[in-house]
């Protein structure tokens, strides 16, 4: 009993060993990165705060409530502070998922959310689902690697993937969005033939699908066009009923009878 008190005591005074000083090449980079991040602009945080009651409620990470407003406002591309208040509230919820570090997750998101650069309340919208999506995806996988029954990990899975699909389709619709809805097709390689035209630069058809032939070609109407090429002749069938095709360009002449002959002996006989 002793022994093991001694050895649960020495346990106890180990100290871990230091870490090593950064290299001089990680302290150049250091320098480079940290001259970067001063240039990049500092966006909109909250502060949330919980209640007794278990509660949360947000607000500015300084004393100035109004500053706070404008500052998110514009990072949801609004002028309604209304608006703002309410999309941040919209994230607040996703990343209360985690209550230890709600509002680490939750700033994170309004970071992503920032970084789209919304220029009108529906971009804004679109960019807060997608960093909803976002991170409740990373939910469910998190949590998928952590269960130990079969049927959980499906399920987990199978809505992570769903999610990651959703986010998928999210940028493609703020894509769309951001070129117009506009879409632009890249050629790689066109291939001419012998007597053949391409056109290169943009093709407008007509609505409805409909296309006219005002430009397209006539047939020609020469001579020569006309004319056929000479062919072998044709077999058609036998006028006089013999079942013998003979060739249409060919004289039409009686079938001979092959019994004529040896009839002709007989006689003669």
């Amino acid at each position: 009993m002793t022994r093991q008190r001694k050895t649960t005591v020495e346990a106890a005074q180990v100290e871990e060993p230091e870490l090593p000083e950064p290299t001089k090449a990680e302290t150049e980079s250091a320098l480079t990165v940290h001259s970067r991040f001063d240039e990049r602009r500092r966006l909109a945080r909250i502060k949330l705060k919980s209640h007794d009651d278990g509660s949360f409620s947000f607000g500015p990470p300084h004393s100035s409530a109004a500053i706070w407003a404008i500052q998110v406002a514009d990072a949801m591309g609004t002028g309604s502070v209304a608006f703002g208040q309410q999309q941040v509230h919209h994230l607040v919820r996703i990343a209360l998922a985690e209550p230890a570090k709600a509002e680490s997750v939750a700033n994170s998101m309004l970071a992503m959310v920032q970084c789209v650069d919304a220029e009108d309340e529906m971009v804004a919208q679109l960019a807060v689902q997608m960093a909803a999506t976002h991170q409740t995806a990373m939910q469910a996988l998190g949590r998928a690697a952590q269960a130990k029954e079969v049927d959980a990990i499906d399920a987990l899975g199978n809505l992570a993937n769903k999610l990651m699909r959703t986010y998928t389709m999210q940028a493609e619709a703020l894509a769309k969005m951001r070129r117009g809805g506009e879409q632009k097709v890249k050629v790689e390689h066109v291939h001419v033939y012998e007597g053949g035209q391409a056109i290169v630069g943009n093709v407008t058809h007509p609505p409805g699908g409909e296309r006219k032939n005002e430009s397209r070609p006539h047939a020609p109407t020469e001579p020569r066009a006309l004319t056929f090429a000479p062919v072998a002749p044709v077999l058609c069938p036998d006028p006089q009923g013999d079942g013998l095709p003979v060739a249409s360009s060919q004289r039409k002449d009686a079938v001979p009878d092959a019994r004529g002959r040896q009839g002709k002996r007989r006689a003669e006989g």
